[in-house]
């Protein structure tokens, strides 16, 4: 082979080579910026999640705002104690800027809500002046109250077309598509506009019964702590009416109250998970692996709630019942003690077509006592002076309510107002108005805010 040929066939190698190494190069350089470009996808996705989770809690927000609005307007426009005015005046005033700030947070075009981010803040600004004429020693008067009534009827017309909103975010509507589509979101605009529509013109804002929570910290049970095995046997004993086919230990836990667990089956074919004190093991807590219909009638479920009660060793009566159409009966009680409802004592039981499905006990644990009430006469006619102009009671009892750390004896009045319900109630003693709860209503049954 001569020099030249040998000359050349150096030059194709190396320039094969050359481009080889080009070629390798190029591939790889590709590769990096495939991964780099599926990282940025990866990046902005998550990115994309985040900014869609955020502008959902604000729907969401705004939805519990607007309907927290329309309870505490309806029970201030029912409200007649100063004390409780300026609080729920709080409350509302607080909602209203929780409203108007996931108002701003949401991605949508500035003409959609801007009427409810109005109704948001002049809803604010009434309330802050009933606040101001009330610290004045002025009452609210009954062109405040029809204010009060229009501003609830719309916060509420308001709070169910959010509802709706809320169920399609997510879904059939991404929040987040607003970013690039100067907030125009694929139809859900629309829907924008319909809570929008809604606010009008302005004029010239567990079913459980009252005081069901009134317990909130720890639980102390004053007697002495039992074993395991004590408590076991004593389940089997106070479920005996039952008939009951097996108990077993599931360990302990502390919570508000330390409490043995235990899995207990009767014999025929119910299963319960239950718990009981340490202290004295007294059972406080049942539930069931779930309801599975309504009880057959109101009636029924109060005998069964008040039967199962007073097995355990509850000496309570039935005081408020919450029906379902699709789900269990609801059945508060308490002692009745010379004619006074212990609402700090309630408990509840929770009933379905297969009898006691659910019961709890804490409260009724935690602040059971002997009460003595004294013999004054109380003529309840000066109570009912203090009531809302406008409010007519349907019923009335005397009832010990908790008002933080203190029982306070309070005449009890069932009202109806503008068709709506209420529960007042007034300082047996003072005559000053002490709580006020709205009755919400379902299909069977009610709720109270």
């Amino acid at each position: 082979m001569t020099k030249a040929a040998k000359t050349w066939i150096f030059f194709l190698a190396s320039l094969l080579l050359l481009c080889g190494g080009i070629i390798f190069c190029l591939l790889n350089m590709n590769s990096k910026i495939k991964n780099e470009n599926d990282q940025t996808m990866q990046r902005s996705k998550a990115y994309c999640i985040q900014l869609e989770n955020l502008y959902e809690k604000s729907v969401f927000e705004l939805a519990d705002s607007l309907n927290n609005m329309h309870a505490n307007l309806s029970k201030l426009h029912a409200c007649n104690g100063v004390a409780n005015q300026h609080k729920l005046i709080t409350k509302i005033v607080s909602e209203a800027e929780t409203a108007e700030s996931d108002i701003a947070c949401l991605p949508i075009d500035n003409d959609c809500l801007k009427k409810t981010a109005e109704f948001a803040n002049r809803t604010s600004d009434f309330c802050l002046a009933l606040q101001q004429k009330i610290a004045k020693g002025k009452s609210i008067g009954d062109s405040d109250r029809k204010t009060l009534k229009w501003l609830s009827a719309t916060s509420q017309t308001l709070a169910k077309h959010m509802a709706s909103i809320c169920q399609q975010v997510g879904n059939e509507f991404m929040l987040s598509d607003g970013v690039l589509q100067n907030g125009k979101i694929g139809g859900i605009d629309n829907e924008f506009n319909e809570v929008d529509n809604a606010t009008f013109d302005y004029p010239q804002m567990i079913y459980d019964g009252p005081f069901s929570d009134s317990k909130k910290h720890e639980v102390k049970v004053d007697l002495p702590v039992v074993s395991p095995l004590v408590a076991e046997q004593k389940v089997k004993e106070k479920l005996d009416f039952l008939g009951v086919k097996k108990v077993e230990y599931k360990g302990e836990t502390k919570n508000k109250l330390d409490v043995y667990n235990f899995e207990v089956e009767l014999k025929n074919g119910t299963k319960y998970y239950l718990q009981s004190s340490k202290n004295g093991g007294v059972i406080c807590c049942i539930s069931s692996a779930g309801c599975k219909g309504k009880a057959d009638s109101k009636t029924t479920a109060m005998q069964l709630a008040k039967r199962f009660a007073n097995k355990l060793g509850y000496n309570v009566e039935p005081v408020w019942v919450s029906k379902q159409n699709d789900g269990p009966t609801y059945v508060n009680l308490a002692p009745v003690v010379g004619g006074v409802i212990i609402y700090p004592d309630l408990i509840k039981v929770s009933i379905d077509d297969n009898g006691v499905c659910g019961f709890e006990g804490l409260n009724y644990l935690a602040n059971h006592k002997t009460r003595v009430f004294d013999k004054m006469s109380r003529n309840d006619q000066k109570a009912r002076q203090k009531l809302a102009r406008g409010m007519k009671v349907k019923n009335s009892n005397l009832a010990l309510v908790p008002k933080g750390e203190k029982e306070v004896l309070c005449f009890e009045f069932e009202c109806v107002m503008d068709d709506e319900q209420y529960f007042v109630y007034i300082d047996a003693n003072t005559l000053d108005e002490v709580d006020i709860f709205k009755v919400i209503k379902g299909t069977e049954g009610y709720t109270v805010m």
